[in-house]
């Protein structure tokens, strides 16, 4: 085999297991997770094509409608992990809702999996020429691209995605069931100590419905373990999400500890079928879903807990936990939405039925 095979079964190899991802995330409901980081695509894109393409989320935070931008050539692009002719007609509306054609003349949406053969239905507005043939793009259109490419710019692409699918540095090696419980038992003692306050008798119904009364800080730091001080997405290549950011606690559960990380809605239909709506996403206003707000909530396990500093960081303010991102590239074992409890409408945390989870168009 030559360098250049050597190669492009790298290249393929890396994307595949991008894929392979995205399907084991799906499982845990983390539809929405960022498993490849900006900076990858950023550069494998510019690399392969000679754009020069940079976050879009680094100008806007959460930017509306496309994740990069390419000033130069006023192009604009999605990556997605859902093909479906829904959720890139919804991409479509967002970039004409917010007027990225004063910016941009092309949009290209980036599948992270396998495409569909035809996308009839799409509408696009002007100025934006959107021709899906040309400007939906999935693996196998990387691949064969790739394949066309010079071999010095083959070895370097295959050195992009060989350092970002690197195993994190952080995982923690398989426990045995007996260090795993008296692990469970030593972190469980600990934050109980440091992390809850005493609660008097006569809030003791409020705590019930909303369990994070309990702690003494309403927010707290998590840090990777491995990770260099004051690093972030951007500057690590290899990681999935931010190796350091404030998160909220709710409560204890089994196995860890269970933190509240942003608010949203989802839509239910008839048959009890339900998803996540995206930024002003129009199924909220069809009348055969019902919309319920949603929180997400994460949860840290006891296994991957390597140290707690209750000293309260001088930049946050808040005490650190500092994690093994040890589940694919991130700090949770598991992902779920519900809708939270509140005290003074008597509503009980309800978590939504995994399996009832759909791409609802």
């Amino acid at each position: 085999m030559n360098q250049r095979e050597a190669d492009i079964k790298s290249i393929a190899h890396a994307l595949a297991l991008w894929q392979v991802k995205l399907s084991s995330l799906a499982v845990l409901n983390f539809f929405d997770a960022h498993i490849v980081s900006e900076h990858t695509v950023c550069s494998v894109l510019n690399k392969a094509f000679g754009f020069k393409l940079t976050s879009a989320n680094k100008q806007v935070r959460n930017h509306p409608g496309v994740d990069l931008i390419d000033d130069g050539k006023k192009l604009a692009v999605q990556v997605s992990a859902t093909p479906k002719a829904s959720k890139v007609q919804r991409t479509l509306k967002l970039f004409h809702s917010h007027q990225l054609g004063k910016r941009c003349d092309r949009l290209v949406i980036l599948i992270i999996g396998k495409k569909q053969r035809t996308y009839r239905t799409l509408t696009a507005h002007a100025p934006l020429n959107f021709i899906p043939a040309r400007d939906i793009w999935d693996v196998s259109d990387l691949l064969r691209h790739f394949n066309t490419l010079s071999d010095h710019v083959l070895s370097e692409l295959a050195q992009i995605l060989a350092r970002a699918t690197e195993p994190p540095k952080s995982e923690v090696k398989r426990m045995s069931g007996e260090a795993l419980v008296k692990k469970s038992l030593v972190w469980r003692s600990r934050l109980t100590k440091q992390l809850l306050r005493r609660i008097d008798r006569q809030y003791w119904e409020q705590v019930h419905y909303e369990p994070w009364h309990r702690f003494k800080y309403s927010r707290m730091q998590i840090r990777s373990a491995a990770a260099r001080p004051f690093t972030f997405i951007e500057d690590e290549p290899g990681a999935k999400i931010s190796t350091e950011f404030i998160i909220e606690p709710w409560d204890f559960y089994d196995n860890g500890l269970e933190f509240v990380v942003g608010g949203g809605d989802a839509i239910f239909d008839r048959n009890g079928h339900w998803d996540i709506l995206d930024l002003q996403d129009e199924r909220e206003n069809r009348k055969e879903y019902r919309v319920v707000r949603t929180h997400t909530f994460v949860r840290i396990p006891f296994e991957f807990m390597a140290a707690l500093d209750m000293e309260p960081d001088s930049r946050t303010g808040w005490p650190t936990l500092y994690v093994h991102y040890a589940k694919d590239g991130m700090p949770y074992e598991e992902v779920r939405y519900g809708t939270i409890g509140v005290f003074h409408t008597k509503q009980l945390r309800r978590d939504f039925d995994s399996s009832m989870r759909r791409e609802l168009s």
